[in-house]
């Protein structure tokens, strides 16, 4: 004798719409302009911050510290890229700067 398995399946109806939806909105012109910025724009900073300096988990709690730890983190992000484009300024100028 064979058992069958009796399940039930649902399907949320309102949860597919807002799928729908939102595909519409990326497959759109406009969505197709603004996906083919997004690897460019913030992908790369975060990939930066991970990979290259180790920035992989919040250390503290609330969401009012973890603004501030990522303010902190972004801020670092800005002073190093601001210190890589003095940087090669002063190399510009004067040949024989040499950074140790």
């Amino acid at each position: 004798s064979s058992v069958i398995d009796r399940r039930t399946i649902k399907v949320n109806h309102r949860s597919d719409s807002f799928k729908k939806r939102a595909r519409e909105l990326l497959t759109s012109e406009r969505g197709m302009m603004h996906r083919s910025n997004r690897p460019i724009e913030p992908e790369s900073v975060f990939g930066d911050i991970k990979f290259n300096h180790g920035f992989r988990r919040f250390r503290l709690k609330s969401n009012r510290k973890v603004r501030i730890e990522f303010g902190l983190v972004a801020l670092a992000h800005n002073l190093r890229k601001y210190s890589a484009i003095l940087s090669k300024r002063m190399m510009g100028r004067n040949h024989a700067y040499v950074t140790i």
